[in-house]
């Protein structure tokens, strides 16, 4: 299980902490790989040492590579983001994503191309990693389809218009 993102108080990392606690003795390890953000939530933030069968990795040089030793990514951004690169890049490793119900349905199609729970709530969150870690067959096949549609996604200029709008800018 893989969560990767910067560690900013919204972006949930002890969401992910929490709901992997929660799954007990049938966690999958996690490997939480951040990039410390200057003047916000910092790696003091993150419970030392890691919490049972977690790996921190502290601005990885080797991202992909971990990633690939992954099999579920983890988005829990608590606040909604018009476009997850992160889970992008998920998406086309073939990873089963599981990302929070305020993030773009044309991303992430619920039991299609990942799984969605409720954001913020920690209860969904748990549920759908315990689907993601012990369903292997449907993981997979999130995985596969996740990756398919992350090559038409990427093909498609729409899919990127939530991030341009938010950087103020048009598609040309």
């Amino acid at each position: 299980m893989l969560w990767a993102a910067s560690l900013v108080h919204w972006k949930g990392a002890n969401l992910a902490l929490d709901a992997h606690a929660r799954l007990g003795a049938h966690a999958s390890p996690m490997r939480l790989c951040y990039l410390p953000a200057a003047g916000t939530e910092d790696a003091d933030s993150l419970p030392e040492p890691a919490p049972s069968g977690v790996t921190y990795h502290r601005d990885p040089r080797d991202l992909d590579a971990i990633r690939a030793s992954c099999d579920v990514f983890v988005h829990t951004s608590l606040r909604p983001e018009p476009f997850g690169r992160s889970v992008l890049e998920a998406m086309a490793a073939g990873l089963c994503v599981v990302v929070p119900d305020d993030m773009s349905s044309e991303l992430v199609r619920h039991g299609e191309t990942g799984l969605v729970y409720g954001a913020r709530d920690v209860d969904a969150l748990t549920e759908a990693l315990r689907v993601a870690t012990t369903d292997h067959e449907l993981a997979w096949a999130l995985g596969e389809a996740a990756a398919r549609h992350s090559v038409e996604l990427g093909a498609r200029a729409e899919a990127f218009a939530p991030v341009m709008a938010w950087l103020g800018r048009s598609q040309t």
